[in-house]
């Protein structure tokens, strides 16, 4: 208030921070500056759609019920793993490129082989080696076929 009351045509702040609650950017000033704003190309571009929203609450659902069905283990790597998992799930939910979804897809796939691993068996070493290559596999796969995709759509214009 103090910013736009001195003259201050535009502000911005986070509202997460002065609101306690989600993270939000805040804009307020003149409305026809707002309006402009809100009509920019790069607001559609940086807006999550409503299908990676749908699934970033899911992971967010997931990921609180597994740290609360989890809160016995007194592993800590077990409990770090599990977190970067879910972490990496909710990033690549919301990411806006494919670069940034192949990396937070590896990060999910090291993660789960380490929370796999710390149950320090035999059984489990080999299990969680099976499920990394295949996962690496299906990224390395998924990557090229999108790779090819490109090309195709390129040499087709």
């Amino acid at each position: 208030q103090k910013s736009t009351a001195a003259g201050c045509d535009l502000a911005l702040f986070s509202g997460d921070k002065l609101l306690g609650g989600p993270q939000a950017g805040i804009v307020v000033g003149q409305r026809e500056l707002v309006q402009r704003l809100a009509s920019h190309p790069l607001h559609r571009a940086m807006r999550i759609d409503k299908l990676s929203l749908v699934w970033g609450y899911i992971f967010h659902i997931a990921a609180f019920l597994s740290a609360l069905y989890a809160a016995h283990v007194k592993d800590g790597m077990q409990q770090v793993a599990a977190l970067i998992y879910a972490g990496s799930a909710i990033a690549g939910a919301f990411a806006g490129d494919l670069i940034t979804l192949f990396v937070f897809w590896e990060f999910m796939a090291v993660a789960s082989t380490v929370v796999v691993w710390s149950w320090g068996s035999e059984e489990s070493y080999r299990a969680s080696m099976r499920y990394l290559q295949v996962h690496l596999l299906g990224g390395v796969l998924y990557i090229l076929a999108e790779r090819e995709e490109i090309v195709i759509e390129a040499r087709s214009v």
